[in-house]
C-alpha cells in the first residue's frame, strides 16, 4: 500500500453545490422581488406606466363626455389622474413588502384588495395589470438576479475533503 490519497475541493464545487446552490438561488430570487417592489412597483401608478405595461384604457376615457368620464369624475372628486389609483388605500397597502422566495421562484404578494374586486361587464383587470411585468423591467430583474447570484459565489466557501485509501 503506497498510502492514503487525499482530494481537497474548495468554494463552489459538485459535491457541496447541491443544497447551497439552492439556498442561493433563494437569496438571489428574494433580492430580484424585492427589487421588483422597491423600484419598479411605483411605476405602476403613473401615466408612463400605464402607457409601458398597457393598461385598458378606461370606461369614455377617450372619447365622449370628459367631466362624465371616469378619469373627469376622479380628477373632480379627488384631484389626481392616476392609473389604479381612485382614493390612494391600495396603493397605500402595496407599499407594505412580503416577499417571498424558494430555490424555484419568487413571490410578492400584494396585500390590497381593491385590485381584486372586479366589474364583469368591464374589460378591466386591475390585479392583471398590477402584476404585469414589461420586458425592460424584467431585464433589470435578472440583471439583479444575477449580480447577486455572482456576488455570492464570490462569497461561497467551502472545503470538502474525500480520502481514497
Amino acid at each position: 500500500m503506497i498510502g492514503e490519497i487525499k482530494i481537497r475541493e474548495r468554494g463552489p464545487t459538485p459535491g457541496l453545490m447541491k443544497r447551497g446552490f439552492n439556498k442561493l438561488k433563494q437569496k438571489c430570487y428574494y433580492c430580484a422581488m424585492t427589487f421588483w417592489h422597491r423600484e419598479l412597483l411605483g411605476k405602476h401608478f403613473t401615466s408612463a406606466g400605464a402607457t409601458e405595461y398597457g393598461y385598458t384604457p378606461r370606461k369614455r376615457q377617450w372619447r365622449g363626455s370628459f367631466k362624465a368620464s371616469y378619469i373627469g369624475r376622479k380628477l373632480k372628486e379627488k384631484g389626481h389622474t392616476k392609473p389604479l389609483v381612485f382614493s390612494g388605500e391600495s396603493m397605500a397597502l402595496t407599499r407594505m413588502r412580503d416577499v417571498r422566495a424558494t430555490s424555484k421562484r419568487g413571490v410578492c404578494v400584494i396585500r390590497a384588495p381593491g385590485f381584486n374586486r372586479r366589474n364583469p361587464h368591464s374589460q378591466v383587470n386591475m390585479r392583471e395589470e398590477i402584476t404585469r411585468v414589461s420586458t425592460s423591467d424584467a431585464s433589470r430583474m435578472v440583471r439583479t438576479y444575477e449580480r447577486k447570484m455572482d456576488a455570492e459565489l464570490r462569497a461561497y466557501r467551502a472545503t470538502k475533503t474525500t480520502t481514497i485509501p
